[in-house]
């Protein structure tokens, strides 16, 4: 009994050895097997990696003046040349072509040639998806390229078709820079349709992927936050864009304190463009006006991220008050625009603010310059936020060319789309509109637009702020009522100190209305 159970033990300790040993055998085949395809991975990619160096290379070496007739090549020439090459020389290497095209897709739009972007960046992904050899990440990083390249060109909703097929890919891949590019692509394409709560989710969570690769103290996670502030601010939440944006300047000045990368001048941008929404545009000049120094510096007064720094720089004085300043900071941007990118999908922003800023100052004429292809162009690019504030200033410039019957025809066209989305240039709508009935004679028809559009003032842009409580002077003066008219425009004075503009034209007009005497 003992012998047989001993021999039994032992049985079974023979089949565990046994069993261990196969299992070791197979492991260690497994781990053989894995260590294979892994080197062959690698030796794939170390491949890929000199073939792409050696185009890279051999794309430079043709840029040399001994090779171009004594001539320097620019960027632009060499991206030229480096897409028609790409197509032939790499005809036998399609993940490497359609990288390559990617790449060379990427600097198109960077350096503001959209239609070349696009061009080859269609070739890229209809390349990449007709080929089971092209690897899933090389693919989605092209979709998600060619997003961004859609939304350079205002096409929003095939780019946003872009960018979730290029997220469909990506997320089953190992969490990389394609996922967080296509994220970023997906929330800006939302953001500029005026879908800023569904581009703010899309954005926190690039926000945690780039925490995640790069961690809470990198370049790319501080750009990616300045990113949300932008999205935090459309989403009317103030106080978080600034802190936001305060946040990645503070990342961004530690990392570079010599401002020497242009990521610090796009978070001196941010914190700039969230303070003025936060109507703290005061505030906002100093950060602005730095920006602009150091863009000088890096890209040159030629650049259009100088057009991009004057045009935020003009806005924020705009704001302030400060109309002259902000007039020529605006003409500078839009002569830049129309000289270098005609095209470009600020080209509206631009003149809608230019115009702005000449109706403020007086200019008619020279506002309904701007502000007539402002409309066009934004109804062209489907800009809503941009048609309804062209709409408002050229129904305004109209009526002071006195041409009252095709402002009220254009404003009230407009006024139903504005109520039903729930714009924010409803209350300067209002406004608008109220002062053409006042022109026309029909007092109360403006009294009922004015009493309509009072309680949206609370908490409102103070220049709109102010431009209501003015016509609220205007109107009660053609009505004849000397106090109502002395004490609205004083309240107007009030808002001009409590957020310490009192440069702005507006000052002068209201400091008459209290001193003109009484009828």
């Amino acid at each position: 009994m003992k012998f047989v159970a001993r021999n039994r033990v032992m049985e079974a300790v023979s089949t565990i050895a046994l069993i261990a040993l196969m299992a070791g055998i197979t492991g260690t085949l497994w781990q053989a097997q894995k260590a294979f395809l892994a080197a062959k991975l690698a030796e794939q990619n170390a491949q890929r990696a000199t073939a792409a160096r050696d185009f890279l290379a051999s794309m430079l070496s043709g840029a040399s003046p001994e090779q171009n007739g004594g001539k320097d090549m620019s960027v632009r020439d060499l991206l030229d040349k480096a897409s028609k090459r790409v197509s032939t020389e790499l005809s036998m290497q399609p993940d490497l072509r359609v990288a390559m095209s990617t790449v060379i897709g990427k600097t198109y739009t960077e350096l503001a040639a959209p239609e070349e972007a696009l061009a080859i960046l269609k070739q890229a992904v209809v390349g990449a998806d007709q080929n089971d050899a092209i690897s899933t990440t090389t693919r989605g990083n092209a979709h998600a390229e060619y997003a961004v390249a859609l939304i350079a060109r205002s096409e929003l909703d095939q780019a946003e078709q872009e960018a979730n097929t290029a997220l469909s890919l990506l997320r089953t891949e190992p969490v990389g820079e394609p996922l967080a590019s296509a994220l970023d692509g997906l929330a800006t394409a939302m953001y500029l349709q005026g879908r800023y709560a569904e581009a703010l989710n899309v954005q926190r969570e690039a926000l945690q992927t780039a925490q995640m690769l790069y961690g809470s103290e990198g370049e790319q996670y501080a750009e990616s936050l300045l990113e949300m502030a932008y999205f935090l601010s459309a989403a009317q939440q103030d106080d978080a864009a600034v802190d936001a944006s305060r946040q990645s300047l503070a990342i961004l000045d530690r990392l570079f304190p010599d401002a020497s990368n242009p990521a610090v001048t796009r978070a001196l941008w941010a914190l700039g463009q969230t303070l003025s929404g936060a109507n703290r545009e005061p505030e906002a000049l100093p950060y602005l006006r730095r920006a602009e120094v150091d863009v000088v510096r890096i890209y040159g007064k030629d650049s259009l991220k100088y057009m991009r720094s004057v045009q935020i720089l003009g806005v924020a004085e705009l704001g302030a008050g400060d109309v002259g300043a902000a007039e020529r900071h605006l003409a500078v941007a839009d002569d830049m625009l129309n000289r270098q990118a005609p095209d470009h999908p600020l080209r509206s922003i631009v003149l809608a603010n230019l115009g702005e800023a000449r109706l403020r100052n007086g200019d008619i004429g020279g506002a309904a310059l701007a502000l007539r292809p402002a409309l066009e162009m934004a109804r062209k690019t489907k800009r809503e936020d941009v048609v309804d504030k062209a709409t408002i200033l050229v129904a305004r410039t109209l009526a002071a060319q006195a041409e009252l019957n095709e402002a009220a025809a254009l404003l009230d066209e407009r006024l139903a789309s504005i109520r039903s989305t729930k714009s924010r240039f409803l209350l300067p709508a209002l406004v608008a509109r109220a002062a053409i009935y006042r022109q026309q004679g029909q007092l109360e028809l403006a009294t009922t637009r004015l009493d309509e559009a009072q309680p949206l003032a609370t908490g409102s842009n103070p220049d709109v702020h102010i431009q209501m409580l003015l016509e609220q002077a205007r109107l009660a003066d053609a009505k004849q009522q000397v106090g109502a008219r002395i004490d609205f425009a004083r309240q107007a004075l009030e808002v001009l100190a409590e957020f310490g503009i009192q440069q702005a034209p507006e000052s002068k007009i209201a400091q008459e209305m209290v001193d003109k005497r009484g009828d």
